[in-house]
């Protein structure tokens, strides 16, 4: 997880520069997708750091769905009358 984590957030500081390379050339066809790019790749560090946090048990886990109250099939239905 150390490893993901180092290696999303050299490849953020490399899109980095090249944006800023790209800006200052004037080239601003490569522009969308280094940000596209840099959004994605933040999503993907954001949920490693998560992922990390929940080994290391620094992260409170999910709390279980609430229970349900059962349902009474039978409350549509009209009362019986036997004979």
């Amino acid at each position: 997880m150390t490893v993901w984590l180092v290696v999303w957030t050299a490849s953020i500081l490399v899109v980095l520069w090249l944006l800023g390379g790209a800006a200052l050339r004037g080239d601003f066809g490569a522009a969308p997708f280094l940000v596209i790019w840099l959004g994605f790749a933040g999503l993907g560090l954001y949920a490693g750091l998560r992922r990390m946090q929940t080994l290391l048990g620094l992260a409170r886990p999910p709390d279980p769905p609430a229970p349900q109250a059962r349902h009474d099939w039978d409350a549509a239905l009209p009362e019986r009358r036997d004979g």
